[in-house]
């Protein structure tokens, strides 16, 4: 991969998000092997002049220790950004992450190796240059124990998510889910689903409006009457990481679901336009 060295030729929101991570970890950009290397010369001059050969050894292998380290987590460090860099739009909002909480999502992402978990930590580090605050500390701890196999069963799920009026993301039960209760269970553990133990339930107003979506199609939804709320939509919600991910895990649209679910809505008593 190309480093990234300096700003030239980048895009004014490339621009940005580098010399804001510049700004919160260091002037990590630069090359910095022949600063290290300077360093490890003169500790091994100091303790060859001042130990015995044991500890000089000793000390030689902590030091190639944490050289490898270092050398992983500023490899990580750059591919992640060099990602994210892809994830950003033409024009970033005046609000700019404290660089605080930018210093937090770096030290999280620096020790993932594994592409695909990179890739979803561009789109976080990015997501933050977008719109500041979109994601919580418990977002970041939760992302920081996803394993790969994690991330690709939620890109599954991702696939049954509706939003309702752009604030509620649940998976209606409507149709076949293909996750058995194992599934649910385990989404919930890490903190993706609320309680799986029984389907929640929504209902609604009469004569109020809803906006509901699955992906890119948009509805617009009322009720005829009273729901009872005994006879509710079965659902299961997404908690709140589970809404800040979901947009990040991709999925795609499945037709025939999405049909079940209008269908059994219907049966729920609302209407569409």
């Amino acid at each position: 991969m190309n480093e990234i060295k300096d700003l030239t030729g980048l895009g004014e929101p490339a621009a940005e998000l580098i010399k804001a991570v510049r700004a919160a970890v260091g002037d990590v950009f630069r090359p910095w092997q022949i600063r290290r290397e300077a360093r490890a010369k003169a500790d091994e001059t100091r303790i060859q002049a001042g130990a015995d050969a044991e500890a000089a050894e000793t000390a030689a292998r902590a030091f190639a220790r944490i050289s490898h380290r270092e050398f992983r987590r500023q490899r990580n460090l750059e591919a992640i950004t060099a990602k994210a860099l892809q994830e950003l739009p033409p024009a970033l909002p005046k609000e700019k992450p404290e660089e605080d909480w930018l210093a937090e999502i770096v030290n999280r992402f620096q020790d993932v190796g594994n592409e695909e978990m990179q890739s979803l930590w561009a789109k976080i580090l990015a997501g933050e240059f977008t719109k500041p605050g979109s994601y919580s500390r418990r977002t970041l701890a939760v992302v920081g124990t996803m394993s790969r196999g994690d991330a690709e069963l939620f890109t599954q799920v991702a696939s049954y998510v509706w939003w309702f009026d752009d604030t509620d993301a649940h998976l209606l039960t409507f149709g076949e889910l293909p996750f058995d209760l194992s599934v649910r269970n385990h989404l919930e553990t890490i903190g993706l689903l609320e309680d799986t133990s029984f389907p929640g339930l929504l209902w609604g107003a009469p004569a109020r409006e809803y906006s509901l979506r699955h992906h890119n199609r948009v509805y617009r939804m009322a009720l005829e009457a009273d729901l009872d709320r005994n006879n509710g939509v079965p659902i299961l919600p997404l908690t709140q990481v589970g809404r800040e991910l979901v947009g990040l895990a991709g999925g795609s649209r499945i037709d025939a679901y999405e049909a079940a679910c209008i269908e059994g809505l219907k049966s729920h008593g609302f209407k569409f336009e």
